[in-house]
């Protein structure tokens, strides 16, 4: 078990979500106020036109405006529109694609405090994009959007103190992030944070927490999660022993190298108690309906 249990938290420690938060807006309406409010020099006027034409909704898609109103916002210090054209650059559809740009329009509004752009901004230096690769640079920026509650910048930070690739490794810190994604409510974090405290993994064990967190996960059908929850169970960690709820977790987990597990926990069953965990297995796999049937079966077997 603790080899899989390995293999499960060297899986989980190697996910980072580097997925680019875009955010775009229509404003189809008032053009024509926009319009003046832009010659008497409004940022606001002139962010709402470049979305306006952005959008291409009830005018015709006009690259040229979208970027001279854009630009005309950011230089008048929009963060929206300095973040808006970073994405512009960086999707490449309505100018050439131009990383450069990306990164100096990302920068302007990371440091006015644009969560998403100083997300955006760590994941540039992060992979080297329009830049060289920096990962102080890129652990400094995410560190100022996950401040800010941004889930992807602490998981990303999560898995970058975790791994210790090309930085120090240090557990503390990657629990410290894990467990602010996982109280967000982030499955795949509650899940590695149950199976630190489970296994020690960068914090002291602690098989209470363990089974919090790895419940809170299996709620959102991490299959990970119930598969530990089997473990602590079947090794009665923090609980008492339940052959039953140990071999109906596994099996609703349905993890394929968990097989030799299973086999060491029938050996030691009554056969009756195998067929009371295949119906308890077909009560778990129902959807959304793991910890209810787990919670209803404990109540009415009390341990």
């Amino acid at each position: 078990m603790n080899a899989l249990i390995k293999k499960i938290t060297w899986l989980l420690k190697m996910f980072a979500l580097v997925l680019l938060s875009c955010a775009q807006t229509s404003f189809a309406h008032q053009v024509d106020e926009f319009k003046e409010q832009a010659k008497q020099g409004s940022w606001l006027a002139l962010f709402e036109l470049g979305a306006t034409y952005y959008a291409g909704k009830n005018l015709p898609a006009d690259k040229s405006q979208i970027l001279a109103h854009y630009t005309k916002a950011a230089n008048s210090g929009d963060k929206n529109a300095q973040f808006t054209l970073g994405l512009i650059y960086a999707e490449g559809k309505i100018v050439p694609q131009d990383y450069v740009q990306t990164l100096h329009w990302y920068t302007k509004a990371a440091e006015q405090g644009d969560s998403n752009a100083q997300f955006n901004l760590g994941l540039m230096y992060h992979f080297g994009k329009g830049t060289a690769v920096d990962y102080p640079q890129a652990i400094a920026w995410y560190a100022k959007a996950a401040n800010q509650g941004d889930l992807k910048a602490q998981l990303n930070l999560g898995s970058l103190f975790f791994r210790g690739d090309k930085i120090t490794q240090d557990y503390s810190q990657a629990i410290y992030w894990y467990t602010k994604a996982a109280q967000q409510g982030d499955a795949k974090a509650q899940t590695y944070v149950g199976i630190a405290y489970y296994d020690g993994a960068g914090v002291a064990k602690d098989f209470k927490l363990a089974l919090e967190w790895l419940r809170k996960a299996a709620l959102q059908n991490s299959k990970n999660a119930q598969l530990v929850i089997g473990f602590i169970y079947a090794n009665a960690n923090g609980v008492n022993r339940s052959d039953v709820v140990a071999l109906a977790a596994l099996d609703a987990a349905d993890i394929k190298d968990s097989a030799s597990d299973r086999e060491k926990l029938v050996k030691r069953m009554a056969p009756k108690d195998i067929e009371t965990a295949e119906s308890l297995k077909l009560e778990m796999i129902k959807p959304n309906n793991f910890i209810k049937a787990l919670d209803d079966y404990l109540q009415q077997h009390p341990l």
